[in-house]
C-alpha cells in the first residue's frame, strides 16, 4: 500500500508539472494570460503543497484549501481550457481517499456538479444532429467518470479492510502475549506457593526442632550441641535462600528498588509542590524481597509530608549495613503537636514489626521525621519475609 501510494504521488507530481507546461504552451503569444493562467496554478499547487504537509493539523484550514482549489481550477478550465481539466481528477481522488464525513461527502457532490456542469458547457449542445452522432461519446465520458468513482470508493474500502485487519492482529498478538504472560505468571505463583508452603514450612519446623533439641541437651553435651548449631546454620540460610527464590518466582518486575524509588519521586515532584533530595546506599538493591515494603513506606511517607505536612522540601536517606535496613524521611512542613496514626501509618507499623524492625516517629512545630530499622538477619526475619508464622 505504501508503494502503490508513494507511485501515485510521483505520477501526480509528474501530471500538474505537465498541466503548468501546457498552460505555458498555451498562453505563450499572451504574456498577460500567460502570467495570470501561471500564476493561478502555481497558486494552486502552492496551496496544494501547504494542504498536505501542514493543513491537514487543522481540518478547517484543510477544508477552506481543498475548496480554495476546487474553486480556482474551474476557472482556468472555463477561461483557458486544455488539460487543466485533469486536475479535477486529482480532486476527486483526494476527496475520496483522504476524507469521510458530512463535510467530506458535500465536497464531493460539488464537485461533481462542477464537472457536469463544465461537461455540459463545453462538449453538449442543444442541436438535434449533435445528439444523433454524439450520445455514445457523452454515454462513454458519464461510465469513464462512473468506473473511475467505482474503483476509487473500492480502493477506499480495501484500505480500510486492510487497516482493520491489521488492528485486529495487532490486538490479537498482544492478547496472546498478555494471556502467555498470565500463564506464565500463574505458573510461576504455583510453584512459588508450592515451595512455601510445603519446604518452607519443613524448614521452620525443622529449625524450631534443633532449637528445641540443643536447649534439651544443655552443656553436656558439646560435641552434639555444636553438630547441632551447624545444622541450623545451615537451615537458617537455606530459609534465606528459600525467601529469594520464592520472591523471584512470584516477581514479574525486574525493575531494582532505586529505579523504583527514583520514579516515585520523579511522580511526586511533577506536582511542582515538593523537592525530594535522595541518598540512597545502592546495596538496598540486594534486598528485592522487601522491595514492595520499602516502596510502601516511601510513598506513604512522601504522601503524608505533602498532605498533611504541606513540606516542601523532604530529604529521603536510605542507609544500609551489615545488620540492617535504615530509612530516614524528614522534611520542613508543619510538624504536629500530637502525632495521630492514620491506617496508612499503622499499617507500615504493622508490616514492620513483622519483619522485626521498628518505627520511630519524631516532631516538632517545624518539620516530621520518620525512621525506619529493619533487620538483615534474624530467625524473625527469615520467617516471616515468607510469610510463614
Amino acid at each position: 500500500m505504501k508503494n502503490l501510494e508513494r507511485y501515485i504521488n510521483y505520477v501526480y507530481f509528474i501530471l500538474r508539472i505537465l498541466i503548468l507546461v501546457d498552460i505555458v504552451i498555451r498562453t505563450k503569444a499572451d504574456l498577460n494570460n500567460c502570467f495570470i493562467f501561471t500564476g493561478l496554478f502555481l497558486f494552486i499547487l502552492v496551496n496544494d503543497y501547504l494542504r498536505h504537509n501542514y493543513f491537514y493539523r487543522n481540518q478547517r484550514k484543510y477544508y477552506a484549501s481543498l475548496l480554495m482549489s476546487m474553486l480556482i481550477s474551474p476557472v482556468i478550465i472555463i477561461l483557458l481550457s486544455g488539460y487543466v481539466s485533469v486536475y479535477l481528477y486529482m480532486i476527486i481522488y483526494e476527496i475520496i481517499l483522504y476524507n469521510d464525513g458530512k463535510i467530506a461527502k458535500l465536497l464531493l457532490k460539488g464537485e461533481l456538479l462542477i464537472v457536469l456542469l463544465l461537461f455540459i458547457g463545453s462538449s453538449i449542445s442543444l442541436d438535434i444532429i449533435y445528439w444523433q452522432t454524439d450520445l455514445v461519446d457523452i454515454l462513454m465520458s458519464f461510465l469513464l467518470w462512473f468506473f473511475y468513482l467505482i474503483a476509487l470508493f473500492s480502493y477506499k474500502s480495501l484500505i480500510k479492510a486492510k487497516r482493520k485487519v491489521d488492528k485486529l492482529n495487532q490486538e490479537l498478538a498482544l492478547s496472546d502475549e498478555e494471556n502467555k504472560r498470565l500463564l506464565l505468571a500463574n505458573e510461576r505463583n504455583r510453584i512459588a506457593g508450592e515451595i512455601h508452603d510445603n519446604l518452607g514450612h519443613n524448614l521452620v519446623a525443622l529449625n524450631m526442632h534443633l532449637d528445641g533439641l540443643k536447649h534439651m541437651l544443655g552443656t553436656d553435651n558439646k560435641q552434639i550441641a555444636a553438630i547441632i548449631s551447624k545444622t541450623q546454620t545451615i537451615t537458617k540460610n537455606s530459609l534465606t535462600d528459600l525467601r529469594k527464590v520464592v520472591y523471584a518466582l512470584k516477581d514479574d518486575d525486574n525493575e531494582n528498588i532505586t529505579t523504583t524509588i527514583k520514579k516515585i519521586i520523579a511522580n511526586i515532584e511533577s506536582l511542582n509542590t515538593v523537592k525530594v533530595f535522595l541518598n540512597i546506599n545502592e546495596a538496598v538493591n540486594e534486598l528485592m524481597e522487601i522491595k514492595d515494603l520499602i516502596c510502601s513506606i516511601i510513598k506513604e511517607s512522601l504522601t503524608n509530608s505533602i498532605k498533611h505536612g504541606l513540606a516542601s522540601l523532604v530529604y529521603l536517606d536510605i542507609i544500609v549495613n551489615n545488620e540492617q535496613l535504615t530509612i530516614l524521611i524528614k522534611d520542613n512542613g508543619v510538624g504536629c503537636k500530637k502525632i495521630v496514626k492514620g491506617n496508612g501509618l499503622k499499617g507500615i507499623d504493622l508490616k514492620v514489626t513483622n519483619r522485626g524492625g521498628k518505627v520511630e516517629y519524631q516532631t516538632a512545630s517545624s518539620g516530621f521525621e520518620t525512621k525506619v530499622i529493619i533487620p538483615k538477619i534474624g530467625d524473625d526475619y527469615c520467617e516471616n519475609s515468607l510469610g510463614i508464622s
